[in-house]
């Protein structure tokens, strides 16, 4: 959407380039199964890119922001998902 502020282009951009290399991965057999931890918006907009393969291959996500957690609460985090 080229009204689309230049923040909210890039951060599409972004989804769209990582959602590409999961789905690579994913065909050449790299992932059997993936835990996606993104900020809701990112999140949605990754949910957005990625194909229907990879999707499949989704088994958890957290919709949550931990860009500024300590050490001790990103383990607490990953470790209730797995």
């Amino acid at each position: 959407d080229p009204s689309a502020d230049p923040k909210e282009r890039a951060a599409q951009q972004f989804a769209r380039e990582v959602a590409a290399r999961l789905d690579a991965d994913n065909r050449e057999k790299k992932i059997d199964q993936l835990t996606v931890v993104a900020p809701p918006h990112f999140l949605g907009l990754l949910r957005e890119q990625m194909s229907e393969a990879l999707t499949r291959s989704v088994v958890d996500e957290l919709a949550k922001d931990l860009t500024r957690e300590d050490t001790a609460a990103l383990k607490e985090h990953v470790a209730s998902l797995l």
